[in-house]
């Protein structure tokens, strides 16, 4: 890894390094959506979780929060539903 990082920092003005990177960030996004995917098949069991995934992915999207204070208000969220829902 050392060695690939060294290589990739010594090719920052090559032209090929530019398409490298465009190429490999739908790569990214893409294993990204599937492991969301895979979670959420796993995790997700009724329709207010998914009402809260939703909802913090459009306030992900949309404006520019810490995702560190989403993650704890939706985990707050979920405990709440859950505890009132009796989920």
């Amino acid at each position: 890894m050392y060695a690939l990082a060294r290589q990739w920092d010594r090719a920052k003005d090559a032209p090929w390094r530019g398409a490298v990177e465009r190429g490999l960030a739908p790569v990214a996004i893409g294993l990204i959506f599937a492991g969301g995917w895979a979670l959420g098949r796993e995790i997700l069991d009724n329709p207010w979780e998914y009402a809260i995934l939703a909802l913090s992915t459009f306030v992900l999207a949309r404006w520019n929060v810490n995702p560190l204070k989403l993650m704890v208000a939706v985990g707050t969220l979920a405990l709440g539903a859950g505890i009132l829902l009796g989920g």
